[in-house]
């Protein structure tokens, strides 16, 4: 009897992931919002967030988790909207990025705006829960996110070499970009590719990334600090920092497969 409760558990489970899709992840993305605004930004990432969410603070990665439940709020009124979505082919992990504005009241006007990305992962319970959340920021007025894209991986061998990581991927990035600067994203970037930057609006699609690769600079110091790749061997995150003149910030990027090549589908840099 035992044996058989643990396999209906299994089917169970799997079923439940089978009907996760991008969907559900722009569906939290909203409700999360909805409660940053309606209960307060503190109230909203607690809830939202799994306790050893990652966030940064000047150049620093910190437990997100423990930051707000700690501290009192502040006020002020953060908003936000899902823009672009991608989920592993799992369907337990994928990440979410959008346009983002704070006011210091309902009333006030914009006082800051930028691109937010959070890493969403599906918990024991089924529930979506953000295990890394990052913004980079911009100054002006982005375009009015009027559909969600949504990219869901067809990844379907759930074979990954034991060797392999999420820092042994990046980590081959970076020895790329060491030897040869801006063409190590060039070889990874494809028409599905989604660039956040700071001090700029974000770039999707192969020809905007691909300009966008034009101004990053071949002198970066790249520092990954830590990582996850999936059971399913084709989604992989890494974040860490990003060092440029004495200036130390931060980055993150999200690998997806592709056959036996590694495709960067989203990256966010800040320096």
């Amino acid at each position: 009897m035992k044996h058989l409760l643990i396999m209906i558990s299994l089917v169970l489970g799997t079923s439940l992931h089978a009907q996760e899709s991008g969907e559900s992840i722009v569906r939290a993305e909203r409700a999360f919002a909805a409660m940053s605004v309606k209960e307060g930004i503190n109230k909203a990432f607690t809830a939202n967030f799994d306790t050893g969410c990652v966030v940064f603070v000047k150049g620093k990665a910190v437990n997100g988790y423990q930051l707000y439940s700690s501290n009192s709020d502040k006020g002020g009124v953060l908003n936000w909207e899902p823009e672009y979505v991608c989920i592993s082919s799992a369907k337990d992990i994928g990440f979410s990025t959008g346009p983002y504005t704070y006011k210091q009241s309902v009333n006030d006007t914009v006082a800051g705006r930028g691109q937010f990305t959070t890493i969403w992962k599906l918990n024991k319970d089924g529930d979506w829960k953000a295990i890394l959340d990052m913004g980079a920021s911009y100054g002006t007025n982005a375009e009015r996110v009027t559909a969600v894209k949504i990219f869901t991986s067809d990844f379907s061998s759930t074979k990954v070499a034991i060797s392999q990581s999420a820092l042994s991927i990046e980590n081959e990035f970076i020895n790329d970009y060491k030897k040869v600067g801006s063409l190590a994203f060039h070889k990874r970037v494809t028409n599905k590719s989604w660039f956040n930057r700071k001090n700029n609006h974000p770039y999707y699609g192969l020809q905007n990334v691909k300009a966008a690769i034009i101004s990053i600079p071949d002198t970066l110091h790249f520092t990954p600090i830590a990582g996850e790749l999936t059971q399913s061997g084709d989604f992989a995150y890494v974040y860490g920092s990003v060092t440029a003149h004495d200036n130390v910030e931060n980055y993150l990027r999200v690998w997806i497969r592709k056959g036996k090549e590694w495709k960067l589908i989203l990256q966010v840099l800040n320096w």
